[in-house]
């Protein structure tokens, strides 16, 4: 008689032999195994999507990897109802499914979601193709999902860098990038246009500096600090961040406050020593801090803004920040000021001494463009402002740390 063929796979077997049922039933199981893990290793997901029905039914791993039902139904009104698409996805997720039902060969879209395998928000890029019936009416369509958690969280990450970067750079006049060991500038921008100086010094570049400033005390300080050589000398005593604060000539003559900073580098194979300085426009808060300090009461130990001075002073700055959507960083600093022994040196430090020296530290951490108050009997609270970058910040409080074990042994 005539005998039937079963097609699996690409293999035909004879359906009635016994062994040949079994072997295919193992290699089934095999396969499905196979692609599973191949889809769990991908972070992919498959499943269909009755058209008409409004219904997704699981293929494989559906269920597992969206922790939900193997089956749902009135999709997606149902999972949106359900809070499960993210609101700010919810149009796109309504749009990938009209365009669907609509008739599109294929249809893609990049969905949130709230509450997803790890107990967290993640990104899934969902894509449709679509299978018609006879009639050529739209019937059902295959599913695919990918876990773009990763991706989007990157994006994110870099979109907040950029931003960072872009508020960072608002307010900078000029930025270079100096050889010291050569004397040679090798990169400097000015007002957001790049120049290419060719063989110009940095003796030549300070000159041009010194020519923006009226005031011949602010051009000896500028030169005492940023010559060539001045540099060189504070590399060699470990000061690594030179900081001066001073006024200038803007493009209209008229006199602001800018701030002045140079970071210094060993790089290359040879070791040679390079400045990354920036000129910052500083104007609007040096002028707030004038205007406080004329009426200011500093606290008559250690020289720094009292309490209510201070949070004069911060609040004014605080709100300028946030006008200009520019983050600040509040360091709040307790120092034990009981008298105490210090070993090998024979005597106690008072109270007003212990104090005194923390001021000296925190100001010689931070520098100049901090404002540092006491808001206690050993309390002190420092201000940095003007988008400070948290890896600095960070450096800075440990430097303290240190200076203070140096200076306090326990």
């Amino acid at each position: 008689g005539r005998r039937t063929i079963i097609w699996q796979a690409g293999t035909a077997l004879p359906s009635g032999e016994e062994d040949g049922m079994e072997e295919l039933s193992r290699r089934i199981a095999r396969e499905r195994e196979w692609i599973s893990v191949a889809l769990e290793y991908a972070k992919i997901s498959v499943w269909e999507y009755d058209i008409p029905e409004e219904r997704v039914n699981s293929i494989g791993n559906f269920g597992h990897f969206h922790q939900l039902p193997e089956r749902l139904e009135d999709v997606p009104e149902s999972l949106i109802a359900r809070g499960y698409v993210h609101p700010e996805s919810v149009g796109e997720f309504r749009r990938l499914y009209q365009s669907v039902k609509d008739g599109a060969a294929g249809a893609s879209a990049e969905i949130h979601y709230q509450d997803g395998p790890e107990g967290r928000d993640w990104w899934e890029k969902v894509t449709y193709t679509t299978c018609f019936d006879q009639g050529g009416r739209p019937e059902r369509a295959i599913g695919i999902g990918e876990n773009i958690t990763g991706q989007k969280e990157a994006e994110s990450r870099y979109q907040q860098e950029l931003n960072l970067r872009r508020q960072s750079m608002a307010d900078v006049i000029a930025a270079c990038r100096v050889n010291l060991t050569r004397e040679r500038v090798e990169y400097l921008q000015s007002s957001g246009r790049e120049y290419d100086f060719g063989e110009m010094t940095y003796p030549q570049m300070v000159e041009i500096v010194l020519g923006t400033m009226d005031n011949a005390e602010d051009r000896e300080k500028y030169k005492a600090a940023f010559s060539g050589e001045a540099l060189r000398k504070s590399w060699l005593a470990g000061e690594k961040n030179i900081v001066q604060e001073y006024r200038r000539k803007d493009k209209q003559g008229q006199l602001i406050w800018v701030r002045a900073a140079m970071s210094l580098v060993r790089e290359g194979k040879d070791g040679e020593l390079y400045g990354y300085g920036l000129i910052r426009d500083i104007d609007d808060r040096k002028k707030i801090e004038l205007s406080l300090r004329q009426r200011a009461e500093r606290d008559s130990v250690t020289g720094v803004y009292n309490r209510d001075t201070f949070r004069e002073i911060v609040e004014c700055a605080v709100e300028q920040c946030k006008r200009q959507n520019k983050s600040y960083a509040l360091l709040f600093v307790d120092v034990d000021s009981a008298a105490r022994g210090v070993p090998g040196k024979g005597r106690a430090f008072d109270r007003n001494e212990l104090l005194k020296k923390a001021r000296g530290i925190l100001r010689k951490a931070f520098g100049p463009g901090a404002i540092i108050g006491r808001t206690g009997s050993d309390q002190f609270i420092v201000y940095i402002g003007d988008n400070p970058l948290p890896e600095e910040v960070r450096r800075q409080a440990e430097e303290t740390l240190r200076a203070a074990s140096r200076a306090y042994p326990p």
